[in-house]
C-alpha cells in the first residue's frame, strides 16, 4: 500500500471497518512508510483545504461546500482519516486532540488496535484518561486489560471512566435499551469489585447527588450508593470496609456534592450503635471540616452517640468550638443544642469545659447563634469562672448590636465588675441616628481623574514583548490591554535587527501555547480574534485578518463591532510599519482620557485627513473624563476645520452640526453623546435629515426589564426557573430597533434622507441585544472581555450593566466556575465617581442573591464601598427588589446574609441598609416562606443605627399574625 492507495481508501471506502481490514497483517515497517502521508491527509481533511501538491481527487473533494465547521470535523472521510492515523501513526500523532474516533467508529478502532498491538498503547491510554473527556469507552478498555493488550491503569481518569460508565441509564443512543441494575453488571465482571475503593479516592460522578444524572432511568435503575448497599447486604462487599471508605472519603479535598454523597451513603447504611461508637473519633475530627454539611453530618452522628450515653466528652469539647468559627448558622444551632444537652445534665455544677465551648458561640457571625449561646449561658452565670468572664468580655466587639443588651445582662449577672462592661464614654448602642445621603449626580459622573490612576505608556519594544507574553497567559486588566494596543500602534516602525528572533517564541505561543482561562487566547472569536490579529501583524510583519467563524453555539456580541473596526484600522497601519499615537488610548485607569491631553493629541494629529472619519476619534470622545473640559475647550480653539468644530462641540462649545455634516454623521452623534450622555439630540440634528432609530444614538436608550419565572418539572419535583427579560428602546418608538433598522433604508431611499448604521456608532452598538440560546453563547464569558465593556463608554454604563444583568440571571442558581466566570461583570461597580443608576443597582441585587460565591463576595465588597463613596442609593435598590420579587424566585436567605454583612461594617452602612429595607418592606409580602430572613437584618440595622421605624414599616410589621419567626422578629423590632 502506498499513500495514494491510502487516500483512496479514506475517500472511497464504505465505512471504518472496511478501512480497518485493509491494514490486517501489516508490519510496523510498512505502517511507518505510510505514517507521514496519513497524518498529512488527516490534517488536510480536518482543516478543509489542500495544498497545491495534493491530488486532484483530494482537491475536488475539498472544494465542495461542507456547511458548518462541525460538518467538516465529523465527516465520514475525516473520521476514517483519524482511524488511518491510529493504524500507521506514532504516539505523537494519535495524542493530538484532532485525531479522535467517534462512538460509531468503535468497532473499527478496536479492530485496528487489536490487529496492530502498538507498543505505545499504555502511553496512549494514560494520555486519554488524563483528558477532560476520554474517547476510550470503558468496555473497550476493560477488554484490553483482560486480554493483555494493555496494563490496567491506576490513574484518576480510569476511576472517572469506571464510575460514569456504570452510571448510564441506557445503552448508547437516544433510544438505547435500559441497562441492567448496576449491582448486576458488577457481579457479571467480579474482577471490577476491587476497583470500588478508587471511587472514594478520586473525584468522580459516582456519588454526585444531582437529580439530572438519573433522568429517564428505568424503575430498576440503581445509583452507585444503592448498588453498593445492595452488594454489601449480599456479602459481596465488606460492610465495615465500605463504612470506612465513606468516612475516609470525607477527609479528601473534592467537590462538595461528592462529599454529600459519601455521608448520604453512610447514613443510608444505617450504622449500628456499636459502629457509631467505633467511628466516634472520625466524627470528632470532622467537626472542623470547612464544608458545612460535612460538619453537620459529624454533629448529627455525635448527637446519636450522646443519646446512647457514650459520648467521649473531653475530645468532643476540645473540637466543638471549631464549628463556631464557620459561618453556617444551622451548624451553630445544632452544636449548641448538643452542648445544651451536656450542661443540662448537671445544672448544679455544669461542666466548665462545656461552658467554655458555649462561650465560643458568641463569636459566631450569625446573631441568632450568638443569642442562643447567651441564652444558654444565662442560668449558669454564677458558675462562670474568671477565665470564662474574660473570654466573654473579649468577644464583646463581635456581638451584634441586637444582642448587646442580653450580652451586658449576662456579664452583669456573672460579675459586678464594671470593668467588664462597655465604657460609658463609648456607648455600645448609638445615641442618635447616623444619616445616610447618597451622592446627587448631574449627568452620569463626578470628577474621576487623579494622579494615582494615571497610566504609564509602554516605552520600548522590549517592554512591549514582555507585556504581550504575559497577556497571552493572563490579562491582568483592560488597562494593560489598552497599553499593549497603544504601544503596538506607536512603536510599529521600531523593528530592531534581532526583532524576528525575539518575537519567534511569542508567535509560537500565539499559535500553539497553553491557553489560560483569562489569557488573550482563551477565546479566538470576534474581539479576541481582532486583538490576536493585531499582535500577529505586529510580530509577524504582515497583515493578519482572521475571518470570524459563524458558529451555532457562539453568538457574537455586537457591542464590540466598533472596537473591532478600530483594531482592524490599527492593524492595517502596523502592517505597513506606520507608527501613530492613538487618540483613544486611555490616560487614566478605567478607560478615561484627560480632555486636555486629548486636545493636545488632536493638535499633533490635525493634519491627518483620515482622522475625522476614524473609529479612533469616535472611541476617544466617549472616553473623555468630565474633569478639565472647560480648559480643554479653550485649548481646542487652536484647532481648525471640521475636526475643531467636532472637538469643541464634544467639549460643550457653541458649535453644532449642520446639514452638510450628514455625510459624516457618526462622529457628530458620538460627540453629542460625549457632551450630554442622557440628552435627546433629535432637535439639534434635525437639519441633517437623519433616519435614526437606534437607542443611544440621537435618542437616549430606555432600558426596560421584567422579572418572571418558568415552572420546570422533573419527575416529582417542580421548581421555578428565574427569567429576566431586558430590552432597550427609545422614548418615541415602542417597537424594536431591528424593525426600525429594516424600515430605514426605504425611508432614506425615497425621502432623500441619510440612514444611520449602528455598526458606525459605538453608543448604539452597546444597546444591541443578540438573541442567545445558551449561557455560553456570547463572547463575554471571559473575564477580560466582561471588564473591557466598561471601557467603551465609561461616562454612561447603563447598557454595560444590562448586559451584565442578562449574564448574571442565566447563572443565578449555579456555583462559581472558571469556564464562564461572572465576577468581571462587576467591574463597573468599583469605578470612582460613576453613577450606578437603576441598572447598576440591579446588577448589585442579582449578584448578592445569586449562588455564585465569588460574585456574591465581590458584590458585598462593592456595596460596602458604594455606601462609603455614597454611590449606593437605598430607594433605587428598594425599587429594584420590589420588581425582582415579582418573579417569585429571589432567595431571601442569600439576600439577607449579604445585607447583614454590609450592615455590620459600620453605623453608616447599617443606616444605608436600614433605609433600603424600610423603603422595600411596605411592598413585600412578609407572610411568605423565608421572609423572616429579611426581618433578621432589620433587627440588626435598627440596633446598630438607632434609626426610627417609619409609619409604613410599622404598619406592615403590625399586620403580621400567628406564631412564627417572622412575627417574633416583628414584635422585637416594634418593642
Amino acid at each position: 500500500m502506498n499513500t495514494d492507495d491510502l487516500e483512496k481508501l479514506v475517500l472511497s471506502t464504505a465505512d471504518g471497518l472496511e478501512l480497518a481490514r485493509a491494514f490486517e497483517g501489516m508490519d510496523e515497517k510498512e505502517r511507518a512508510k505510510l505514517s507521514a502521508g496519513a497524518q498529512s491527509l488527516h490534517r488536510y481533511l480536518d482543516e478543509g483545504k489542500a495544498p497545491a501538491t495534493a491530488s486532484e481527487e483530494l482537491k475536488s473533494f475539498l472544494s465542495k461546500p461542507r456547511g458548518e465547521v462541525w460538518s467538516r470535523w465529523n465527516s465520514p472521510e475525516n473520521r476514517k482519516a483519524s482511524l488511518a492515523v491510529f493504524a500507521v501513526g506514532p504516539l505523537s500523532a494519535v495524542k493530538k486532540w484532532q485525531v479522535r474516533h467517534r462512538h460509531d467508529d468503535m468497532p473499527a478502532f478496536e479492530k485496528i488496535i487489536r490487529d496492530r498491538m502498538p507498543d505505545w498503547i499504555d502511553a496512549y491510554v494514560a494520555h486519554e484518561l488524563d483528558q477532560q473527556g476520554a474517547s476510550i469507552a470503558f468496555p473497550t478498555l476493560h477488554g484490553w486489560v483482560q486480554d493483555g493488550i494493555c496494563r490496567k491503569p491506576e490513574s484518576d481518569g480510569y476511576y472517572r471512566l469506571f464510575a460514569s460508565y456504570f452510571m448510564r441509564t441506557r445503552s448508547h443512543g437516544v433510544d438505547g435499551d435500559y441497562v441492567p441494575p448496576l449491582s448486576e453488571q458488577l457481579l457479571q465482571a467480579p474482577e471490577l469489585l476491587s476497583d470500588i475503593d478508587g471511587l472514594f479516592r478520586v473525584e468522580t460522578e459516582a456519588f454526585n447527588t444531582n437529580p439530572w444524572l438519573t433522568k429517564g432511568a428505568a424503575a430498576h435503575y440503581e445509583t452507585w450508593p444503592e448498588a453498593l448497599i445492595k452488594l454489601s447486604r449480599a456479602k459481596h462487599l465488606d460492610r465495615s470496609h465500605l463504612l470506612r471508605l465513606a468516612l475516609d472519603g470525607l477527609r479528601r479535598d473534592i467537590k462538595q456534592n461528592q462529599l454529600s454523597g459519601f455521608h448520604k451513603l453512610y447514613r443510608a447504611m444505617e450504622p449500628t450503635t456499636t459502629e457509631l461508637i467505633d467511628h466516634q473519633p472520625d466524627y470528632i475530627a470532622l467537626l472542623c471540616h470547612p464544608v458545612s454539611h460535612v460538619a453537620k453530618f459529624a454533629i448529627d452522628m455525635l448527637t446519636k452517640i450522646e443519646k446512647a450515653k457514650a459520648l467521649q466528652r473531653d475530645p468532643f469539647l476540645r473540637e466543638i468550638g471549631s464549628v463556631f468559627a464557620n459561618d453556617s448558622k444551622g451548624n451553630g444551632v445544632a452544636a449548641l443544642k448538643l452542648l445544651q444537652r451536656i450542661v443540662g445534665e448537671t445544672k448544679q455544677s455544669a461542666d466548665p469545659v462545656a461552658l467554655a465551648a458555649i462561650v465560643d458561640a458568641i463569636r459566631h457571625t450569625d446573631p441568632e447563634v450568638q443569642a442562643m449561646g447567651i441564652e444558654i449561658l444565662q442560668p449558669y452565670a454564677q458558675q462562670l469562672s474568671s477565665a470564662h468572664r474574660a473570654a466573654i468580655a473579649d468577644r464583646m466587639v463581635l456581638v451584634s448590636a441586637s444582642n448587646r443588651p442580653a450580652f451586658e445582662k449576662l456579664l452583669m449577672a456573672a460579675s459586678n465588675d464594671a470593668k467588664l462592661l462597655p465604657s460609658q464614654e463609648e456607648p455600645a448602642l448609638p445615641s442618635q441616628t447616623v444619616g445616610y445621603q447618597p451622592l446627587s449626580f448631574i449627568g452620569s459622573c463626578h470628577e474621576v481623574l487623579s494622579a494615582s490612576s494615571a497610566i504609564e505608556p509602554i516605552g520600548s519594544v522590549d517592554k512591549l514583548i514582555d507585556s504581550v507574553f504575559h497577556a497571552i497567559e493572563v490579562v491582568d486588566s483592560p488597562d494593560e490591554l489598552e497599553r499593549i494596543i497603544d504601544a503596538i500602534s506607536r512603536l510599529a516602525d521600531q523593528r530592531p535587527e534581532d526583532f524576528e528572533k525575539r518575537v519567534a517564541p511569542l508567535l509560537h505561543r500565539l499559535n500553539k501555547g497553553q491557553v489560560g482561562s483569562n489569557g488573550l487566547r482563551a477565546v479566538h472569536n470576534t474581539i479576541a480574534g481582532a486583538v490576536l490579529d493585531l499582535i500577529a501583524t505586529w510580530a509577524g510583519g504582515k497583515l493578519y485578518h482572521t475571518q470570524i467563524q459563524s458558529l451555532e453555539y457562539l453568538i457574537p456580541e455586537d457591542v464590540f463591532v466598533p472596537m473591532i473596526t478600530h483594531l482592524r484600522e490599527i492593524s492595517s497601519r502596523v502592517a505597513a510599519q506606520k507608527a501613530q499615537p492613538l487618540l483613544a488610548a486611555p490616560t487614566q485607569k478605567g478607560g478615561w482620557i484627560d480632555p486636555i491631553i486629548w486636545v493636545e493629541r488632536l493638535v499633533e494629529m490635525e493634519q491627518d485627513a483620515s482622522l475625522e472619519r476614524s473609529m479612533d476619534l469616535r472611541l476617544s470622545m466617549l472616553r473623555l473624563a468630565p474633569d478639565n473640559r472647560p480648559e480643554a475647550l479653550r485649548l481646542a480653539e487652536r484647532l481648525g476645520g471640521d475636526i475643531g468644530r467636532l472637538a469643541r462641540f464634544a467639549l460643550g462649545g457653541l458649535e453644532a452640526p449642520v446639514k452638510s455634516d450628514a455625510t459624516n454623521y457618526a462622529p457628530w452623534i458620538t460627540a453629542a453623546r460625549c457632551r450630554e450622555p442622557d440628552a435627546d439630540w433629535n432637535g439639534v440634528f434635525a437639519s441633517l435629515a437623519l433616519d435614526d432609530a437606534w437607542p443611544d444614538s440621537l435618542s437616549p436608550a430606555i432600558h426596560e426589564w421584567t422579572s418572571s419565572h418558568r415552572a420546570v418539572h422533573y419527575e416529582q419535583m417542580t421548581w421555578k426557573h428565574a427569567e429576566l427579560k431586558v430590552h432597550a428602546r427609545t422614548a418615541d418608538r415602542i417597537d424594536g430597533p431591528e424593525r426600525q433598522g429594516l424600515e430605514a433604508p426605504a425611508l432614506g431611499e425615497f425621502g432623500g434622507r441619510t440612514t444611520t448604521h449602528w455598526e458606525e456608532l459605538p453608543t448604539a452598538a452597546l444597546s444591541r441585544w443578540p438573541e442567545t440560546k445558551f449561557n455560553w453563547s456570547t463572547d463575554i464569558n471571559t473575564t477580560w472581555h466582561a471588564q473591557w465593556l466598561a471601557y467603551l463608554w465609561p461616562q454612561k454604563l447603563d447598557s454595560v450593566h444590562m448586559k451584565a444583568v442578562r449574564k448574571l440571571v442565566l447563572r443565578i442558581e449555579e456555583d462559581s466556575t472558571n469556564s464562564t466566570p461572572n465576577h468581571g461583570l462587576l467591574t463597573c461597580l468599583f469605578q470612582k465617581g460613576r453613577s450606578w443608576g437603576e441598572p447598576g443597582h440591579l446588577v448589585l441585587a442579582l449578584s448578592i442573591i445569586g449562588k455564585d460565591s465569588d460574585v456574591r463576595s465581590l458584590a458585598i465588597d462593592a456595596l460596602v464601598e458604594g455606601v462609603e463613596t455614597r454611590l449606593f442609593v437605598p430607594e433605587t435598590f428598594a425599587n429594584v427588589l420590589v420588581r425582582l420579587c415579582e418573579g417569585e424566585w429571589v432567595k431571601y436567605n442569600r439576600l439577607a446574609e449579604s445585607l447583614l454583612k454590609v450592615a455590620q461594617a459600620s453605623e453608616l452602612h447599617a443606616s444605608a441598609i436600614d433605609v433600603a429595607l424600610q423603603a422595600w418592606l411596605p411592598h413585600f409580602d412578609l407572610a411568605q416562606r423565608n421572609a423572616y430572613y429579611v426581618l433578621q437584618v432589620l433587627v440588626e440595622t435598627q440596633a446598630i443605627s438607632g434609626a426610627p421605624i417609619l409609619a409604613s414599616t410599622r404598619e406592615v410589621l403590625t399586620a403580621l399574625k400567628g406564631k412564627n419567626k417572622g412575627t417574633a422578629l416583628a414584635k422585637q423590632i416594634l418593642a
